[in-house]
């Protein structure tokens, strides 16, 4: 009788040992999946990053384009003022004539 309760004492060891093996095993897959979890929450977070940037680029970008609109418009607007100016006195030589 004493070697069927060593017996049953060694198979509980075992199941407790199987068991601390187990619990083990999925607090490392549960570690492993935050990790996994927190690398995919980085990711995302980059990926905000990376559109609000494109969109700072884009909004950067239409500042410049409208600002050399700004100077092309003067520009022009100056050139039209010559021309107008070039052809009174243009037509001023003619009349001398």
């Amino acid at each position: 009788m004493h070697i069927f309760a060593f017996v049953a004492s060694r198979v509980e060891l075992d199941k407790r040992t199987y068991a601390s093996d187990s619990y083990a095993r999925l607090v490392d897959a549960a570690l492993e999946l935050q990790e996994e979890i927190e690398l995919l929450k980085l990711e995302q977070v980059d990926v905000t990053r990376r559109g609000n940037a494109v969109l700072g680029e884009l909004d950067d970008r239409r500042k410049l384009v409208a600002d050399e609109y700004k100077l092309l418009l003067n520009k022009y607007e100056n050139m039209l003022k010559k021309f107008g100016n070039n052809r009174k006195e243009l037509s001023n030589y003619n009349c001398q004539i």
